[in-house]
């Protein structure tokens, strides 16, 4: 395993904020949360699914211990984001509209 490679494996467990995945040659690797997408992701379940097979990113190798750091946002960066998240930038443009159309009626009255 190089580091920048890309490789099929295959999850062996999928946790609150990483998921586990095992490669062929024996390695193991993590795939943590923050390098899932650039959105908000609620589960790694609604992802991966344990035993399903998938491809990542090497992004760091220990060969001593056949271990590996995984990305998966570089690889599928057309990822949809979840339909019920929302950036704070979004929520805070809709919260600003709702005040100054508040205020205006107000004010109008």
């Amino acid at each position: 395993m190089k580091t920048g490679n890309i490789e099929m494996g295959i999850i062996s467990s999928v946790k609150k904020i990483h998921v586990l995945v095992d490669f062929d040659d024996g390695y193991k690797g993590i795939l943590h949360i923050s390098n899932v997408s650039d959105y908000f992701v609620s589960s790694l379940n609604y992802i991966f699914k344990k035993g399903a097979e998938y491809q990542f990113k090497i992004i760091s190798v220990d060969a001593m211990n056949k271990r590996v750091k995984l990305d998966w946002k570089s690889i599928h960066p057309r990822f949809l984001r979840n339909p019920f998240s929302y950036s704070i930038k979004e929520t805070n443009n809709e919260f600003k509209n709702l005040y100054n159309k508040t205020m205006k009626e107000i004010n109008n009255d």
